[in-house]
């Protein structure tokens, strides 16, 4: 599970009073000042204040990484074991079947249930051509696979899966009869792929293929509303033990970064931290 609990206080600098305004005031008794004793009386407010929080996961709890209440946190949802496949912004193959240029098969039905993102919809069912029963995915450009989830039934021979690079296959796995309705996930780390290729020697019954290009990213963003001058920013946050790639804190200046196109200001490990920035919106990643 991919967890981030933060607090952010955006300091700045403030101006009080001279002392010539304060010429005039009337001396103030022992018991005005019980009566009037304010406990925020000096306190840096916090240009988060009032800002918009939104999350990759878990929205209804976004607020809480402003509502200045230490015990209180945003908690992101758990990618795995089979979360992603459902996130358009994980799983690179979600309705990759609802263009049919995107792949090509032996024979295969109900194709589009292959990609919809639900490893419980009707089965697509890929039959025998010449021997062999398989399913090619094609990417439109080069593109990098990290991890590759299967569900497949009906397993008689193993299912294969490989990774095809220039025109060469590498395999990177088996779904083996003992994983029968199951989802597996096979780890890799391959750069610039052409396409995915599973393939049999029977036929097989094809529930769910998903595909990550990189770690899956859960993520919390501060929206200040506007440009603003920060002094620096404070997070209390963990990503479980052992469990993130990284964490870090990217910045969007409005009008200089596109959507998408943020910097990452530092990387950081679970803890608290105080790091200088000067940009909003305000987004901390963990991956």
């Amino acid at each position: 599970m991919k967890t981030n609990l933060l607090f952010l206080f955006v300091l700045f600098q403030f101006s009080a009073c001279s002392q010539n305004e304060t010429s005039n005031f009337q001396k103030v008794t022992p018991t005005e000042k019980k009566q009037g004793w304010d406990p925020d009386a000096g306190v840096i407010p916090s240009l988060a204040i009032g800002s918009k929080v939104t999350s990759s996961t878990n929205q209804k709890m976004a607020f809480k990484v402003l509502d200045d209440e230490k015990e209180t946190h945003w908690q992101s949802g758990a990618p795995f074991p089979t979360n992603f496949i459902n996130r358009k912004d994980q799983n690179i193959l979600l309705d990759h079947f609802s263009n049919k240029e995107n792949y090509k098969a032996s024979k295969i039905s109900f194709p589009k249930n292959a990609t919809d993102g639900n490893s419980n919809s009707t089965t697509s069912n890929v039959e025998m051509t010449n021997g062999e029963a398989f399913v090619e995915f094609f990417f439109e450009k080069p593109q990098d696979v990290k991890s590759v989830a299967l569900k497949a039934g009906g397993i008689i021979q193993p299912v294969e899966i490989f990774i095809k690079k220039n025109n060469q296959l590498q395999s990177i796995g088996k779904f083996e009869k003992a994983n029968d309705y199951q989802v597996v996930r096979f780890s890799v780390d391959i750069k610039k792929c052409n396409s995915i290729v599973i393939k049999s020697k029977t036929a097989f019954q094809l529930f769910e293929i998903a595909d990550l290009e990189s770690a899956p990213k859960e993520w919390v963003m501060v929206d200040l509303g506007k440009i603003q001058n920060v002094g620096w920013v404070d997070t209390r946050h963990w990503a479980g033990d052992k469990m993130a790639v990284s964490s870090a804190l990217l910045i969007s200046v409005e009008g200089e970064n596109k959507e998408g196109q943020l910097a990452r200001l530092q990387e950081f490990k679970n803890g608290k931290i105080r790091m200088e920035v000067s940009a909003a919106p305000i987004i901390i990643q963990v991956e």
